[in-house]
């Protein structure tokens, strides 16, 4: 099964409000393809969680990220071409997500295997260390910590390791071409989930 959570970059040139229901519609007929935005996907013994997350820039300015960050060029919000994404838009995106998460990584019954999958780092272990690091990463190990898996993007960079029982996952190649290409990535990355 192909599981998909878009990434910042799956939105440049499209609205924000329309990309993921079309993209769901596309794939709509495709019995092994799930798109998950803020959604849950249980197959057998196993819970996915997904969403983007995006990230908390309450803290480091919101006007800087419209400054900074090209999704706030190239991401459009409304109808009218010239409507631009704006940071305060992606915060409210952003608090529904996490309030997402709290309400749904859990465990159905004892013995389920959850795995949450999100586009936007959501520990501080990323390796990343811009300055705008926070434009990145969003801390959440204390409410991510009842997943076995946690698998990640965004910061272009190879990370598999354990905060307490759950292990969080990063294999993204990045751009292709060398700018910011991740020169750990693993092509034959596999995680395995045991069974309880």
């Amino acid at each position: 099964h192909v599981i998909i959570v878009f990434g910042n970059h799956d939105f440049w040139g499209c609205d924000i409000e329309t990309a993921i229901p079309m993209a769901k519609i596309m794939v709509s007929e495709l019995e092994n393809v799930s798109i998950l935005d803020n959604d849950v996907l249980i197959i057998n013994n196993t819970k996915f969680v997904g969403t983007t997350l995006w990230t908390d820039m309450t803290n480091y300015g919101l006007q800087r990220a419209d400054q900074v960050m090209n999704d706030y060029k190239f991401i459009k919000h409304g109808n009218s071409s010239s409507l631009r994404l704006r940071s305060e838009y992606i915060q409210t995106i952003h608090e529904f997500s996490v309030n997402f998460l709290k309400e749904n990584v859990v465990r159905d019954y004892p013995d389920q295997q959850l795995i949450v999958i999100t586009h936007h780092s959501p520990t501080n272990a990323s390796a990343y260390r811009g300055k705008d690091r926070n434009f990145y990463v969003t801390p959440l190990e204390e409410i991510l910590k009842n997943a076995d898996v946690v698998c990640f993007g965004h910061t272009h960079e190879y990370l598999k390791t354990y905060i307490g029982n759950t292990l969080y996952c990063s294999n993204a190649r990045g751009y292709v071409g060398g700018y910011r290409q991740n020169q750990d990535f693993d092509e034959m990355c596999l995680i395995e989930v045991k069974s309880k």
